[in-house]
């Protein structure tokens, strides 16, 4: 693998990253979409508690997803061992912020739907209308699930490129 490459791989990597930080931001505002709607059908009291909560939950993920997220950029000039340790801190913290994403982005929207849907789970005469949605957001989730595992297995198969190419370096 050479310099070139490697520094070409680190600016796709911070373009990427710098694409999923920004679309983490939509999570705070997906939940407060999901907690009008609730706030305005339903009037259970502990169901508006558990939407505050994921709202703020949200709110307090964005701090958490976006801790160490500061992105830096590699020297120009940097050598070839700079240039490796360079991008596997960059495929780390790319594979932090998606372990961090699942507790402090997809938790609170999973919370806020499941409050949401509660009142339909609930009555048997509303269930018909809504079922469509909750279909909807099964497969969404599952969809979810596969793509996270598809991007998780990148990473590691990254991680284990980066070790060989380190380990032929040395």
């Amino acid at each position: 693998m050479t310099l070139e490459k490697i520094q070409k791989k680190v600016r796709e990597l911070n373009a990427r990253t710098r694409q999923d930080l920004i679309k983490a931001i939509a999570s705070p505002v997906l939940v407060v979409v999901i907690s009008c709607g609730a706030f305005a059908m339903m009037h259970d009291e502990a169901q508006r508690w558990v939407l505050a909560f994921a709202f703020a939950w949200s709110l307090a993920g964005q701090r958490a997803l976006h801790r160490g997220m500061r992105l830096a950029t590699l020297p120009g000039d940097a050598a070839m061992t700079a240039a490796l340790e360079y991008y596997h801190r960059e495929v780390e913290r790319r594979r932090a912020l998606y372990r961090r994403g699942l507790l402090w982005s997809f938790g609170p929207i999973v919370l806020a739907l499941g409050a949401f849907c509660l009142p339909f789970a609930r009555n048997r005469e509303l269930l018909p209308g809504a079922l469509p949605f909750m279909i909807l957001v099964a497969l969404w989730i599952v969809a979810f699930f596969i793509l996270r595992m598809r991007i998780q297995r990148d990473l590691q198969r990254e991680i284990d490129d980066l070790k060989n190419v380190e380990r032929n370096n040395h």
